[in-house]
């Protein structure tokens, strides 16, 4: 009986022990193959890849026609020579690079140093870029910024059309936005606090004459005498001083009568604007595609040197964050409206 006994606990402690050996090999082998695949997860790239990923860079910030190659003792051996332009930071060009050959096997390493300039002998700054990787091969860059080149581009300016229906959190992140921004903002008492909070966060406000205006003091309305248009016409530069200039809606009823011509000659009597907003363009639609398609061939403008102003809401504009930053590497600037009002 009591071998029975001993036989039983020796199976059962058999048992025990082969099902933790089992689990310590399974768990060992799962951990080597997640190393194994964190292994062969940075891909080797070809020669013809690494190049392909450089000029992409390039082309993303529109000096992809500045590359000179240099010659070369070694076949192998890809050397160029790039000179950007005053307005382009090499260290911006450095690091979309290493973003891009991040998950691949290329080493980059990044050096600055002096070169003598061939006529003058006088010493310039470079950076010199090396990459190389398994199948790459060694790839060698020098980046130099020439003072005399600049991309000629033309400037950017928003104005967010929606802000009555913009929540708190909306707000708030659009006063935190890095780039410019203008708000349109109706004439009212609580508008001239808003305002405030606005410009101590470096961000503009455009105050628009509309149907929509509900505060007595501020309306514009075609059917008020010329002494009742003269008094909004004070009662909106005493309370809204800061810019010499006034937006207007171009579809408001005041617009398109017979008083406009008389509230706007008012308002230039002090040295105040009017702005139609039919001089910006506007960006609605009914999907992410058509926005997108529509920011595309307006901000193309820019592209050529032109300026533009873009009206849109909250939600649109979130859209074109990716589109936006891809002006910016082609040295699109983006600037206050009032920039670009104030030059015309």
């Amino acid at each position: 009986m009591l071998n029975k006994k001993i036989t039983v606990i020796l199976l059962f402690s058999l048992a025990f022990f082969l099902m933790l050996a089992n689990l310590v090999i399974t768990t060992k082998e799962e951990e080597a193959g997640e190393n194994k695949n964190l292994f062969n997860s940075a891909a080797s790239l070809t020669g013809a890849e690494a190049k392909e990923i450089f000029t992409n860079v390039l082309k993303e910030f529109d000096v992809d026609t500045l590359v000179v190659k240099m010659k070369t003792k070694k076949k192998s051996y890809y050397s160029v020579r790039v000179k950007l332009p005053s307005d382009l930071p090499v260290p911006l060009i450095i690091k979309e690079l290493y973003s891009r050959f991040e998950k691949s096997d290329v080493v980059i390493i990044a050096g600055d140093s002096l070169i003598k300039h061939p006529r003058d002998k006088k010493n310039e700054p470079v950076t010199y870029l090396t990459l190389k990787g398994s199948k790459t091969g060694l790839m060698e860059v020098i980046f130099q910024n020439d003072m005399g080149l600049i991309r000629e581009k033309g400037e950017l300016a928003f104005y967010i059309n929606n802000f009555s229906a913009l929540s708190h959190a909306e707000f708030q992140y659009l006063l935190t936005y890095p780039e410019n921004l203008g708000f349109e903002l109706l004439p009212t008492k609580e508008a001239k606090d808003t305002k405030e909070i606005i410009s101590e966060n470096r961000k503009e406000s455009g105050i628009i004459l509309s149907d929509e205006i509900s505060d007595i003091d501020y309306k514009v309305d075609s059917k008020y005498s010329k002494k009742r248009l003269l008094m909004s016409v004070k009662l909106l530069i005493g309370a809204f001083p800061e810019y010499n200039y006034f937006l207007i809606d171009k579809d408001a009823e005041i617009y398109n009568s017979t008083a406009f011509p008389y509230l706007e000659s008012e308002f230039n009597k002090r040295d105040y604007r009017i702005i139609p907003t039919y001089k910006f363009d506007y960006i609605d639609g009914e999907s992410e595609e058509v926005i997108l398609h529509k920011f595309n061939s307006i901000s193309g403008k820019t592209l050529k040197g032109d300026n533009v102003i873009i009206s849109i809401s909250y939600d649109n504009f979130i859209v074109i964050q990716d589109a936006i930053k891809g002006l910016k590497k082609k040295g699109v600037r983006i600037v206050p409206p009032s920039k670009i009002i104030t030059a015309e």
